[in-house]
């Protein structure tokens, strides 16, 4: 559990970080948001599919405007990943706090 929040820390502030980024750096936030789905996909198996599938797409769409060299656009959509890994995050803890109550 500890892990997970200095990952959550970690993504937060590279996403923080100003539009100055080196490709590097855009690819290291593209991979630590890969892992962190893959993460949950494989923890968390009573997320429902299209809300993975959201933020899949938004990986696959930073990754599409990483390669068309577009850093601007590039930095909006991983933030909308980062928004949506969270938001599969907290609906992991609530479906785990449900399920204990039970």
């Amino acid at each position: 559990m500890e892990m997970r929040t200095i990952l959550l820390v970690f993504l937060l502030l590279m996403i923080a970080v100003p539009s100055s980024l080196s490709d590097e750096d855009i690819r290291g936030k593209i991979r630590a948001l890969e892992t962190e789905l893959s993460r949950i996909q494989r923890e968390s198996t009573n997320i429902p599919t299209e809300e993975i599938n959201k933020a899949s797409q938004w990986i696959d769409d930073a990754k599409l405007s990483f390669s068309s060299g577009n850093s601007e656009r590039v930095n909006l959509i991983l933030q909308k990943a980062y928004y949506q890994i969270e938001f599969l995050n907290a609906i992991d803890k609530e479906l785990k706090r449900k399920k204990l109550m039970k």
